[in-house]
């Protein structure tokens, strides 16, 4: 079951969207200049990242950590692009995870339960100390943005890879 958090999405989907538009910094994209700012034209919210470790993922996958904790905001955001297929391990979370899907189709799913779907715009939150994984469709790319909560300095347990069998009877 999707739990959607539509105010929130709006207000962080136009936060980040005015963050990509408005920069006073130069980038390789396209640019103009107006009103003082540099105004950059890009298909993706935020650069690719890097490689994600194969520690915690299944093919190609790309991170960028947005922000990590702080001494007063106990939680990291990152921007995850997945190629068609890729997929976390199965893992855990202390405290309650939000995927903010931004891009592409993919999937949710946890132990012993039928996966979910998840496309462009669903907000998703994971319980706590539950066991799951998230990923792109065969045919998909995926991105999401997560927003992980941290616990006595640990935010995730990562688990065993989600066998291809696991997969393709997640998407029947």
């Amino acid at each position: 079951m999707k739990t959607f958090l539509q105010p929130v999405a709006f207000l962080v989907f136009s936060t980040l969207t005015l963050g990509a538009v408005c920069s006073c910094t130069t980038s390789p994209n396209q640019q103009e200049k107006a009103s003082g700012f540099e105004v950059i034209q890009t298909n993706d919210i935020f650069d690719k990242g890097q490689p994600a470790p194969s520690e915690w993922f299944t093919g190609p996958v790309n991170l960028n950590v947005l922000m990590q904790p702080t001494e007063t905001m106990q939680y990291s955001i990152g921007d995850v692009k997945f190629e068609p297929g890729s997929r976390t391990l199965w893992h855990t979370h202390p405290v309650e995870q939000v995927l903010l899907v931004t891009d592409g189709n993919g999937y949710y799913q946890e132990r012993d339960k039928p996966a979910v779907k998840l496309t462009k715009g669903d907000v998703f939150v994971i319980p706590a100390d539950v066991e799951h994984w998230h990923g792109a469709a065969p045919d998909s790319p995926f991105t999401h943005i997560a927003i992980t909560n941290y616990k006595e300095g640990s935010n995730v347990t990562w688990l065993s890879p989600v066998t291809e069998d696991e997969y393709g009877m997640a998407l029947n």
